[in-house]
């Protein structure tokens, strides 16, 4: 668990977790997702390949952690209409 709490402790560092989600929850979700129970249900009793799987957790991971590319957390005014010149 201590390696899955650092990592999501360096994402949150880099303002690189996604919005929403807590660095406990990225973490609780990286050492779920990575424990060797799932692979071995995965590819050995299911019949998945090594490579379907490292590329299946490599996709939900970053889907379900990172902030979409580009995404910052940037405040909008409190009244939109008056940031829109004209309005």
């Amino acid at each position: 668990m201590s390696g899955a709490t650092e990592f999501a402790r360096y994402l949150a560092s880099l303002e690189g977790l996604a919005a929403g989600v807590s660095e406990r929850q990225a973490a609780d979700l990286c050492w779920s997702l990575m424990d060797g129970h799932l692979y071995r249900l995965l590819v050995t009793q299911r019949g998945w390949t090594t490579a379907s799987f490292t590329q299946w957790l490599a996709d939900s991971l970053a889907a379900t952690l990172l902030r979409p590319s580009g995404q910052r957390d940037v405040a909008a005014p409190a009244d939109a209409a008056s940031a829109v010149p004209g309005k």
